[in-house]
């Protein structure tokens, strides 16, 4: 039987309050033993580390919006525009 949550709960009241880095951490620890190798799970460590764990690392995952994340894709958009070619005006 799939899981049904009662009538008006929040997704806080169903899964708990989580900071975006606890969460991310906590992902990747449940999915990495089905990446190929560990340097997947190293790699996104790494980048959540340097990129998004600054930004919004503390943020409540049910906070997190697209001003958010845009600013923590600004600097990778720096450092390698042509990787964001295709990708929409929106980013740097």
């Amino acid at each position: 039987m799939p899981f049904r949550p009662r009538e008006g709960a929040s997704p806080d009241t169903i899964f708990g309050s989580h900071s975006f880095k606890s969460a991310a951490l906590r992902f990747i620890d449940v999915k990495s033993s089905k990446w190929r190798g560990w340097k997947s799970s190293q790699q996104w460590t790494s980048s959540l580390r340097d990129y998004v764990f600054p930004i919004f690392g503390h943020v409540d995952v049910s906070e997190i919006d697209t001003p958010l994340v845009m600013a923590a894709l600004q600097p990778l958009g720096r450092q390698s525009p042509q990787r964001w070619t295709g990708y929409g005006s929106e980013l740097p």
